[in-house]
């Protein structure tokens, strides 16, 4: 539902003041609770939804965003990490250094960190290797 506010709001509404600091850091709170996967993917859909609508005014949330995103990816619900990748997808352009993301990536591989269930091809598409 709150997808559906954000997308129903105006670029400029979402932007002024501090909407975007009043919506997005209580969303990237509710990624770090337990949560069922519903509430996650939820919550993933309205923070790509932001965004999308508000672009670079959403830049003091890259780091806490790509944190999510990467811990999204390790979720055991495919839905889950299939949200994780739209918004890296959304998020890495506006990223002013996208090598972080990438080492994040590589090291979850390397060391063993990231699951099995994450290796189905989120990664690669995450990555961008894969359409």
């Amino acid at each position: 539902m709150l997808v559906e506010v954000i997308h129903l709001a105006s670029p400029k509404t979402l932007s002024g003041g501090k909407v975007v600091m009043l919506i997005a850091g209580p969303l990237i709170r509710v990624l770090g609770d337990r949560y069922g996967w519903k509430v996650k993917v939820a919550t993933l859909e309205a923070l790509v939804e932001l965004v999308r609508k508000v672009g670079a005014a959403a830049k003091a949330f890259i780091p806490q965003l790509q944190t999510s995103y990467l811990k999204a990816l390790n979720d055991s619900s495919k839905p889950v990490r299939v949200q994780a990748v739209t918004g890296l997808t959304e998020l890495l352009p506006l990223s002013p250094r996208v090598d972080p993301v990438f080492n994040d990536l590589h090291n979850g591989i390397k060391v063993g960190v990231v699951s099995s269930p994450w290796l189905d091809g989120s990664c690669v598409v995450a990555v961008g290797l894969e359409k």
